[in-house]
């Protein structure tokens, strides 16, 4: 009988260790699946920005507009054509610039407001834009060739709903 309290307990030792080597193997896995997750969910739609930025620069270097008269082919996107100065010449939002130029000319981007900061941007890409007058009808200099000015087009994904399902 001696025997037999030693073999038990040893088994319910044995189980207890097993036991809690499991849970925390279990957390672990479950954090390190979590992160990869996100990991995953951030690198796509920072990919996805990336893409629909070149679209568009594509669309207003080949059509000569601009990005009120063009359209992003993903949704829960916003874009923006940003001038040297800062403000939003057109995009969606139109008042609330998602870019910051700096006093050396750089771009940084803003998160906008209202969105809890889940947001993934693409690169700035430094775009040359046809300006246009208050009725949308492309300004021509002296000579009838259109007039460019240099701006930031920017794009960026909202990430909110894909943050919610990762928590």
């Amino acid at each position: 009988s001696d025997l037999m309290r030693h073999l038990r307990s040893v088994r319910a030792r044995i189980t207890i260790v097993a036991t809690a080597v499991f849970a925390v193997a279990f957390v672990l896995a479950a954090f390190g699946l979590v992160r990869t997750v996100d990991r995953r969910v951030h690198s796509s739609a920072r990919s996805a920005a990336q893409v629909e930025v070149q679209d568009l620069e594509a669309q207003i270097q080949r059509l000569h507009r601009l990005p009120n008269q063009i359209t992003p082919e993903a949704h829960a996107v916003y874009y923006q054509l940003v001038d040297a100065q800062g403000h939003v010449v057109a995009g969606n939002p139109p008042q609330t610039p998602m870019l910051r130029i700096d006093s050396n000319h750089e771009p940084h981007p803003v998160a906008l407001p209202g969105t809890n900061g889940a947001m993934v941007f693409s690169q700035p890409l430094s775009i040359g834009y046809p300006v246009t007058d208050a009725f949308g009808n492309q300004v021509t200099d002296s000579f009838g060739n259109p007039v460019f000015k240099q701006g930031w087009l920017i794009v960026a994904s909202s990430i909110e709903s894909a943050d919610k399902s990762v928590n």
